[in-house]
């Protein structure tokens, strides 16, 4: 049987999943809401550690829990609707490109994904000097490190799917990260811990570059971040 093409697949999948949204009972919509609040206050309350603290460290913190709940926000999604219907799709004539950007398509349109995303950029935005340039420059940065860790984590977990495996690992995986983020903040030094991650480092850094007006230096660090995203996508469309 001749695979139907990529549009009408991706349509498909798409619908299957608008299908599987409308059997939610109704107070999922206010769950998702108050995932939104929760995390706008939780920016708000770690804004006084951060008015209280100088340097990159109180930063890079607000943007290691913000990536975990992001990161925990994802595998949710892709375990409680995308993976069923991946496996229950696995016997129609469904290309492997199409199904990996059914899984990018998908969780950039996710409710959950976008109020967290879109909750941790305001609250980015918020941080730090009013000025035009730096506002955009934090919201530009949280954006795209963002996108690196959705276009990322979402290749993975396909990678995973695609040999027949379980996520529960990589969500278990998550879920102990959560937990040695949780601990590292209640310890004294993690500004040397936390430059570990070269993306959170890039972001900060950025920030910092257009607030001492660097923009070309803060362009670099937004181009350092746009190029794994795109690597990944190539990547994995190519998986098949």
């Amino acid at each position: 049987m001749a695979q139907v093409e990529g549009r009408t697949e991706r349509a498909l999948l798409l619908s299957a999943l608008t299908l599987r949204r409308r059997s939610h009972p109704a107070t999922w919509g206010v769950g998702i809401a108050a995932l939104g609040v929760a995390n706008l206050f939780f920016c708000a309350y770690f804004e006084r550690f951060m008015d209280a603290e100088s340097g990159q460290a109180p930063l890079l913190l607000l943007f290691a829990v913000e990536s975990c709940f992001f990161l925990a926000t994802i595998a949710g999604v892709f375990v409680g609707e995308l993976e069923g219907i991946l496996q229950k799709t696995t016997t129609l004539p469904v290309a492997g490109r199409t199904r990996y950007e059914f899984i990018l398509l998908a969780h950039m349109r996710h409710p959950a994904i976008l109020v967290v995303w879109g909750t941790a950029m305001l609250a980015a935005s918020a941080v730090g000097p009013a000025t035009f340039a730096a506002i955009l420059s934090r919201a530009v940065l949280t954006f795209l490190l963002g996108l690196l860790i959705l276009v990322c984590f979402s290749t993975g977990l396909y990678a995973r799917a695609r040999s027949r495996r379980t996520s529960a690992p990589i969500v278990a995986a998550v879920a102990l990260l959560l937990l040695g983020i949780g601990f590292i903040s209640a310890a004294a030094s993690t500004s040397h811990f936390l430059a570990v991650a070269v993306p959170l480092q890039w972001t900060v850094s950025g920030i910092f570059a257009a607030q001492t007006g660097e923009p070309l230096r803060a362009g670099l660090f937004a181009f350092y971040l746009l190029l794994p995203s795109v690597a990944c996508i190539i990547w994995g469309r190519r998986l098949g």
